[in-house]
């Protein structure tokens, strides 16, 4: 199956074209409907590689939010959990698919360092990392072997053995100092076990409604008020990603504050956002990087 399922409407075909070829040059295998051969069952084939494709990348745009297909394809990848969805013209995806982080290659030239195709790729690799390893076949060594008479046979008289050679030793007494016993090997010392970090994330002066990713999957969002979420069980140990957005689907002034806690104490400085004029749609977009082994923290936006 391929890395990526590249869906989008026939008026954005060109598009589609070019991203195709962007992501194989970064060497990631990608399937669209292009590649169907002639006298294949066109739905059989599109369901089979949607099913099967490590990431779903669906292109938005004023012509795809109208199609049917795309929006059935974007739901199937909704469901499987692995639907990234990019905006081609500024066009905001449907309602039930807005809860995505959306990246944005409106302004995209073919470039390979825009930091839209950037953002692409980390989210298609994360979730490559993340995909199961397909289980290995038993090897010959573990399959079961038939008996035969000998081993039949070996065994009663090596259990024989064994007796005798316990009944000998008890009749000689517990071993000595100096008369043969073999003194216990010294153990090895158990090293001391490694610290796991607990990170929390608190927001806080919340006017609309704040969303909370990690590793670009959506685990949290709030409206109003203030709340504390715990990243920790979303953490993998490496450097995971975590990333703050303020929706101001109101359209009204907005503002939220933002602390990270290390095992329940501050760590780092308070991130405060506030703007007073009028915006719809979201206000910033914040991310921090978190180590849950090491305890590190930096903000890369």
């Amino acid at each position: 199956m391929s890395d990526v399922f590249l869906s989008y409407a026939r008026e954005d075909q060109a598009m589609a074209e070019s991203l195709a070829h962007a992501l194989e040059a970064q060497g990631l295998s990608v399937w669209w409907d292009r590649h169907i051969v002639a006298g294949h069952t066109f739905d059989d084939v599109i369901e089979r590689e949607l099913d099967g494709a490590g990431s779903v990348i669906v292109l938005w745009s004023a012509a795809s939010v109208g199609s049917e297909w795309v929006r059935n394809e974007a739901s199937t990848a909704a469901e499987r959990g692995v639907l990234i969805p990019v905006s081609i013209d500024g066009q905001r995806p449907p309602l039930a698919f807005r809860r995505k982080q959306t990246v944005s290659l409106a302004d995209w030239n073919g470039a390979a360092d825009h930091p839209g195709l950037t953002q692409l790729l980390q989210a298609i690799r994360q979730r490559a990392a993340k995909a199961p390893a397909p289980e290995a076949p038993p090897s010959q060594a573990t399959r079961p072997t038939k008996w035969r008479w000998p081993v039949m046979i070996a065994l009663p008289v090596a259990f024989a053995a064994l007796a005798y050679g316990l009944f000998m030793r008890q009749a000689a007494g517990p071993d000595t100092p100096g008369q043969g016993a073999t003194p216990p090997a010294p153990q090895s010392p158990v090293p001391p076990p490694r610290h796991s970090y607990r990170w929390q994330l608190v927001a806080s002066n919340i006017d609309d409604d704040v969303h909370v990713e990690v590793n670009a999957i959506e685990r949290f969002s709030k409206a109003g008020g203030q709340a504390t979420f715990d990243l920790t069980p979303y953490l993998t140990g490496g450097d995971d990603r975590v990333n703050v957005r303020l929706g101001n689907g109101n359209c009204f002034g907005s503002s939220l504050n933002v602390q990270l806690l290390r095992d329940g104490k501050p760590y780092g400085g308070t991130a405060r956002h506030s703007i007073a004029i009028s915006h719809c749609g979201w206000q910033f977009d914040w991310e921090w990087v978190v180590s849950r082994t090491s305890g590190e923290m930096r903000r890369i936006k």
